[in-house]
């Protein structure tokens, strides 16, 4: 009976020690997303550790967690390790490293850190504003130089799109064709350019892996950058000249016949709704939502809200009916819509009932579409301004000469405001005094807008080429974003926090 229980005890210990370095399956580690902006919340999971050890958690050197395994060895199963990736992370590749401290084991697994701006006037609220962008600052915006200029064959109005982590710039033209390039593989294009049935005016939208491009021939187009397919989504007769709106419910798509569609994404065909009438009037401006609503700027001079969920016209606002058609896309900030008109007005409106709240008048007709950020409204005008207002009450806090005509929709990051203008110039100034910071020429008029991620400026201009400015790294090798590569972490030299508390 001893020896049966000496046997058990023995028994019973060496499954509560940790197993040798080599033993066993390998062991692992996962995080979920494998890339984000800064802020980004990582959940890490891992497996075939020592059973029952402490295991210290890195981003790259830094320990950021203390966790315990269980019986099989693994963490983040039962109860969630999550991870917030630092806001002043810069766009790069980051490693998670996991180091069993008794055992010895270690595993390593990648996040990458993005930027990127994924549709028109970066998100589904159009407010123009890349939050994450923190390598491009008023401090060392002068040291942008240009990078690349790639043709395109055709004039270009529509802004490019920026997508990590497959590093894929999307850009189309009035040819009706739909290129990608990856910069950082070389410079040329490195995908099979694709070609609609008529001319695209209009920035393409991505979603995960696909983008969706508005085209004349009255077709929404989705390109599946995993396969590499080009298919037609939705079929909608009327003329699509506005960028589609992508959120994870459905793909917006306004037409010139006046209606706005809402399409399941990734789905071919599948129509959630259509507005029940024509809105009175052709629709260039793309659909904006937010707050339950989707928001239209029509061509009969109102501004339109539809409910998201099921189509139901809710309500409009007649803005510069008789005059002209309205071009600019809303943008929505804090419970208010904005839009500039032809009749020279930039309008704030109740987001939800569309109840005037004030008017500022300019020098020229606006067909740029406002930009907000920190407080502030951005937007340009065909009187050749740049014009900085607050956005709550509608004062005007500075207005800039830029030169020429502004069609372009300013951009906003990281505190420079960028915007183009029909004299062909890519301009850069602080966005909280209006100084001039930068400046670049490009040889046609740039009416798209500019477009700032992962440390790169991008815009397209009517000379048919597409642009890319960042700071010069000094001849050294770029990662994705801009910087310096990183070597992988050696799970030798990392230090664990004593002062961390185990999760």
């Amino acid at each position: 009976m001893r020896i049966l229980k000496s046997v058990l005890m023995i028994g019973l210990l060496v499954m509560l020690l940790p197993p040798c370095p080599g033993m066993g399956a390998s062991p692992t580690i996962t995080a979920s997303p494998y890339y984000g902006p800064p802020t980004t919340v990582v959940t890490v999971k891992g497996g075939n550790f020592g059973f029952f050890e402490l295991v210290d958690i890195y981003l790259d050197e830094t320990p950021v967690k203390v966790v315990g395994t269980d019986s099989t060895g693994a963490f983040g199963g039962w109860a969630a390790i999550k991870v917030t990736v630092p806001k002043a992370a810069t766009p790069d590749t980051y490693y998670f490293t996991a180091v069993g401290r008794k055992s010895g084991l270690y595993a390593q697994t990648t996040f990458v850190v993005c930027t990127d701006w994924a549709q028109f006037r970066f998100d589904n609220w159009h407010k123009g504003y890349n939050p994450y962008e923190n390598l491009i600052s008023p401090a060392n915006v002068a040291d942008l130089e240009q990078w690349f200029s790639l043709p395109t064959g055709a004039a270009l109005d529509a802004s490019p799109t920026v997508t990590s982590p497959l590093g894929i710039v999307c850009v189309a033209s009035r040819d009706g064709k739909v290129r990608v390039t990856k910069p950082n593989s070389g410079i040329g294009w490195s995908t099979t350019i694709k070609s609609t049935g008529g001319a695209i005016y209009a920035t393409p939208a991505v979603l995960g892996s696909r983008a969706y491009v508005g085209s004349t021939d009255g077709k929404l187009w989705t390109w599946d950058y995993s396969t590499d397919q080009f298919y037609v989504t939705a079929t909608l007769v009327s003329a699509i000249y506005a960028a589609p709106t992508v959120t994870a419910s459905g793909v917006f798509v306004a037409a010139v016949n006046g209606k706005v569609y809402k399409y399941k994404p990734a789905a071919l065909n599948i129509s959630l709704w259509a507005t029940p009438g024509s809105t009175g009037g052709a629709i260039y401006a793309s659909p904006t939502v937010a707050n339950g609503l989707v928001y239209v700027a029509s061509g009969d001079g109102k501004l339109y809200a539809f409910n998201n969920t099921s189509g139901a016209a809710l309500w409009n606002v007649p803005l510069c009916v008789g005059v002209a058609g309205l071009a600019s896309t809303p943008a929505v900030s804090n419970g208010l819509v904005y839009v500039g008109a032809p009749n020279k007005n930039l309008y704030a409106l109740n987001a939800q009932n569309g109840a005037h709240v004030w008017t500022f008048l300019a020098g020229g007709a606006i067909y740029s579409s406002p930009a907000l950020a920190n407080g502030r409204l951005y937007f340009g005008a065909i009187d050749g301004y740049l014009y900085c207002l607050d956005a709550a009450y509608g004062f005007q806090n500075w207005k800039v000469y830029a030169g020429a005509k502004v069609y372009s929709s300013p951009a906003v990051a990281n505190g420079v405001v960028y915007v183009g203008t029909d004299a062909g110039k890519v301009l850069a100034y602080n966005a909280a005094t209006g100084a001039r910071l930068w400046s670049a020429q490009t040889n046609g008029m740039v009416r798209s807008s500019p477009v700032v991620a992962n440390g790169t400026l991008y815009v397209t201009s009517n000379d048919t080429r597409l642009y890319a400015y960042r700071i010069d790294s000094g001849g050294l090798e770029l990662s994705q974003g801009g910087r310096v590569k990183k070597l992988r972490p050696d799970p030798g030299t990392l230090v664990p926090n004593p002062d961390l508390k185990l999760e």
